[in-house]
C-alpha cells in the first residue's frame, strides 16, 4: 500500500470545507422544509379562497334572482400600458452593466 502524507494546513482546509458543505446541505434541508411548509399553508388558503369564491357566486347568483332588473350601461374599462415602459427600463439598466463590463476588460 501506498500513503500519502498530508500537512496539517491541508487536512485543517479539507476539514473547514467539509463542515462548510455540511453547513450549507443543512441550510438548504431547513429552506426547503420552510417552502414545504408555506407551500401547504398556501394550499389550504387557496382551498379556503375557492370555497369563499363559490359561496360569493352563489349569494350573487340569489341575489339576481331576488333584486328587480334595471337598465344600466356597461362601464368600459381604462386600459394602462405601463409594462413596456419597464421593460425598455430594465433593458437598459442591462445594457449599461455590460458596457460597464466591457470597458473593465
Amino acid at each position: 500500500m501506498e500513503y500519502v502524507g498530508i500537512d496539517s494546513s491541508k487536512q485543517v482546509y479539507g476539514k473547514k470545507n467539509l463542515l462548510y458543505c455540511q453547513m450549507g446541505m443543512l441550510t438548504i434541508l431547513k429552506k426547503l422544509r420552510a417552502y414545504k411548509k408555506l407551500r401547504k399553508q398556501e394550499f389550504a388558503l387557496k382551498k379556503i379562497l375557492k370555497r369563499k369564491i363559490k359561496e360569493l357566486q352563489e349569494t350573487l347568483k340569489h341575489l339576481e334572482t331576488i333584486l328587480p332588473e334595471t337598465k344600466h350601461e356597461k362601464f368600459k374599462g381604462v386600459k394602462f400600458s405601463t409594462a413596456p415602459k419597464k421593460r425598455k427600463d430594465l433593458e437598459a439598466e442591462i445594457e449599461k452593466i455590460k458596457n460597464k463590463i466591457a470597458e473593465l476588460q
